[in-house]
């Protein structure tokens, strides 16, 4: 019999009955927060093709909202069905969060009206009488024309190949200085939302790049300043953007 290796063998006999309680504990809580988390997710289901009345009923009886983000038109979905989702179907998430949704807004049957003239509220019948909707309103001091009158639009007037019914415009409004009121910008195609500052003289920061699975790729998720700020002229604009 080898002696030597007794003692060796007690030790190692020691430290694993020493630590097996706080390992046993520690694979316990696992478990137990792996059951609670796993309890609080539910699977996203397919809402594409469905009213947007039938996933919020299917959405709530899951413990998840719905949240509207956007119009497109589209040849094969009527309008006010699905068209698009975020997060995707069959995607894990926590319930009380919301999924986000781009609906149909029919086939497209538009031209983009001329608003650069109007007043704000002749624009806004403009396009009520187009079936299109106003998205983003700024405010500017325009020295050389009338007070509350569009001074530029996005779409130009006559564009046939938009592919949502908003339309963003810019209106006059005198001040002492020369101060707008920052848009809500998140959730909008990054490229018209570059296209639409730089034209009408915004500093625009270099953008950054994000990854986010609740959003689709190039859309802006941030911004700043943040919506209904006033910002002065040549004031810094910063931009996140989903990849």
């Amino acid at each position: 019999m080898d002696f030597k290796n007794i003692r060796p063998l007690k030790i190692i006999r020691f430290f694993i009955l020493l630590l097996l309680p706080f390992f046993l504990l520690f694979l316990s809580t696992f478990i137990t927060m792996k059951v609670i988390l796993g309890g609080n997710e539910v699977v996203v289901p397919d809402l594409k093709g469905k009213k947007v009345e039938v996933a919020k009923r299917e959405l709530k009886n899951l413990g998840l909202d719905l949240k509207v983000v956007g119009e497109k038109f589209n040849e094969d979905f009527e309008k006010g069905v699905i068209i698009k989702q975020y997060p995707y179907s069959n995607f894990k998430m926590k319930k009380g969060r919301s999924v986000k949704v781009v609906i149909s807004s029919g086939k497209k049957k538009v031209v983009i009206p001329k608003l650069v003239g109007f007043t704000f509220f002749e624009a806004k019948g403009i396009l009520d009488e187009n079936g299109l909707y106003l998205r983003n309103v700024c405010f500017s001091h325009c020295v050389d024309s009338d007070r509350n009158v569009v001074v530029d639009q996005y779409p130009e007037p006559g564009r046939e190949d938009v592919e949502s019914p908003y339309v963003d415009i810019l209106v006059n409004e005198p001040t002492n200085s020369r101060e707008y009121i920052m848009p809500d910008l998140v959730g909008l195609p990054y490229k018209d939302v570059v296209y639409f500052l730089e034209k009408n003289g915004f500093i625009l920061k270099p953008l950054d790049f994000e990854l986010d699975f609740s959003h689709p790729s190039g859309v802006v998720i941030a911004q700043y300043p943040e919506k209904g700020v006033k910002i002065e002229w040549k004031s810094p604009i910063s931009l996140v953007v989903s990849r």
